[in-house]
């Protein structure tokens, strides 16, 4: 160890090439399988967990929760815990009269918000269709406080089987009076000789009135709403309305409208286009805050039919591009991997993940196998650079992906819901922290590593001795950048631990007595490897930085 820390970098890699360990873009993974939540108690037939968002602490414990739909029979919303992933609050629908085998669809569309000013979330919360309100099946919106889950008002639809509640999206305070206020489609809304166009509601967040309504003009028009923040500057909250699936069926073109929150018929923007332009959106649709530092939050847009033969049945390869808030100009395009399908179809925010101040972006996707199943897969996106930093496939072609979303817990935290099987699964950064620092010359610190999923593993620690560009240590896994060389540890065993039964360990770094180290800085990281494959990181933590005094 002690030759090691005296030897200058470079006459390392040419005496040590047989541990050389080289790392590029996509391998060192920031994220790792932690646990799987099945739905209790084992319902017939089972759930899936359908419709997932994140929501800010709903309890005042200071961890992020976590709202899941789980369907189809009975369906059935909860909120969970993200510190436990505990039950907080549960819905259940009941049978509906006239359709016995049908359900209430409680959960069909939900979302978050400070409704009663007590500095903590509350539950907006869609049911469609339902047994309450005016009449039987027009559907509701009901409000709770949280972490109560007392009821402050509810919302109906206007007839019978409208299917108010079907989408729900919390969008801010859109006219100053301090309440959020949020969207609701009521896809069931018709407007003849047309059926089935669908109506979206702007609802007042402090009595649940309507502020405004935009009645569609196809089946299944305006499917996909947003919260966008404030595009034009004046101090309400704006929010996006897009067609997006008539546009697939019918060939008309599909659209993104920015609507402004102080005059809600009045359209900021609009993003247009045919099935495979850049202007159509598929779902993937939301505001990714402030990326260019101009003080206007900017906005994605998904597109899973673009690269495709423009047929609705056909997805292409995909795109999503981030958009100036200021000018509607394109700053950034997200590329799917070869092979790659349905790219934009959905997405997820994730807090700053490397450090760079933006917001990373994560992708729904389906990559070939080659054997005709394609495997559903999240594509983590740099926000800023526009790179993919790690693909996180479905864990067999059964147990297909299928929501997701991206928790702000400290962990940055990804919560799955399967396609099928009532099962969500958590996935985890890696964490790793190594004090003192700096380290003065003859000690020996303690670098500690805990990376939940990967319990009994060997974990091997690596150390370069220069910055890498781009890092901010401390914050990012390391290393993500294409083509950094580390030298292996494994020639050194006190530089390897097995983790714990909690994924942890504490691997002692001995700094040798010299003088000649005094100022040089090592920035440690380490992984473990998967058993099958001896070179493929099965696990990365986060680096630390040393300084040697």
């Amino acid at each position: 160890m002690s030759n090691a820390f005296r030897t200058p970098a470079r006459t390392w890699l040419g005496s040590a090439l047989a541990c050389l360990f080289v790392v590029s873009g996509i391998t060192a993974q920031p994220f790792v399988y932690r646990e799987a939540h099945p739905f209790l108690p084992t319902p017939g037939p089972a759930p899936t967990g359908w419709l997932i968002r994140s929501a800010n602490d709903l309890n005042g414990d200071g961890w992020t929760e976590v709202g899941v739909t789980w369907k189809p029979i009975p369906r059935t919303f909860r909120v969970h815990s993200g510190q436990d992933f505990a039950v907080l609050f549960e819905k259940q629908g009941a049978l509906l009269p006239l359709v016995p085998v049908e359900y209430e669809r409680v959960g069909e569309g939900f979302d978050f918000a400070d409704m009663d000013g007590n500095g903590l979330e509350d539950l907006i919360l869609g049911t469609a269709p339902d047994l309450q309100g005016g009449a039987v099946g027009s559907g509701r919106v009901e409000v709770f406080s949280m972490p109560s889950g007392s009821l402050i008002y509810t919302v109906t639809g206007e007839q019978q089987w409208d299917g108010f509640g079907g989408i729900v999206e919390a969008v801010g305070d859109t006219n100053g009076n301090g309440v959020p206020d949020f969207l609701v489609k009521a896809g069931g809304v018709d407007a003849p000789p047309i059926y089935n166009v669908g109506k979206i509601y702007l609802i007042e967040g402090a009595d649940g009135s309507i502020l405004h309504s935009y009645l569609g003009q196809y089946p299944t028009d305006q499917d996909v709403l947003a919260k966008m923040g404030d595009i034009d500057q004046d101090g309400l909250a704006d929010f996006a309305i897009a067609r997006s699936a008539a546009a697939a069926i019918y060939g008309v073109a599909g659209y993104v409208r920015i609507y402004s929150g102080a005059s809600p018929s009045s359209v900021i923007r609009e993003h247009t286009g045919n099935i495979t332009d850049v202007g159509h959106c598929q779902k993937a649709l939301m505001s990714m805050g402030d990326a260019d530092g101009d003080g206007i939050p900017e906005y994605l847009i998904g597109n899973m039919y673009y690269g495709g033969s423009g047929s609705p049945t056909a997805a292409g390869p995909g795109r999503a591009w981030l958009f100036s808030g200021a000018t509607g100009a394109i700053l950034q395009t997200y590329v799917p991997p070869a092979l790659t399908t349905y790219l934009g179809f959905r997405a997820t925010r994730f807090e700053d993940l490397d450090g760079d101040g933006y917001p990373e972006i994560g992708l729904y996707g389906a990559v070939s196998s080659g054997t005709g199943t394609a495997l559903a897969t999240i594509f983590l996106y740099d926000g800023a650079g526009g790179g993919l930093i790690q693909s996180i496939p479905s864990l067999s072609s059964t147990q297909q992906l299928w929501s997701f979303a991206g928790l702000a817990d400290g962990k940055n935290s990804l919560v799955v819901g399967r396609y099928a099987g009532a099962v969500v699964d958590v996935y985890d950064r890696g964490w790793v922290s190594v004090t003192p620092n700096p380290v003065p010359i003859a000690t020996t610190a303690d670098f500690d590593v805990d990376l939940l999923s990967d319990a009994g593993a060997l974990f091997h620690l690596f150390f370069a001795t220069s910055a890498v560009s781009g890092i901010p240590l401390g914050s990012r896994a390391f290393p993500l950048d294409p083509d950094v060389v580390m030298l292996s540890s494994a020639e050194w065993p006190s530089l390897n631990a097995i983790l714990d039964a909690s994924g942890a360990a504490a691997i002692p770094i001995s700094v040798p007595s010299d003088p000649a180290l005094v100022g040089a800085t090592l920035w440690f990281a380490g992984a473990t490897f998967d058993a099958a494959y001896p070179f493929a990181v099965r696990s990365m933590s986060t680096a630390r930085s040393v300084t040697i005094q």
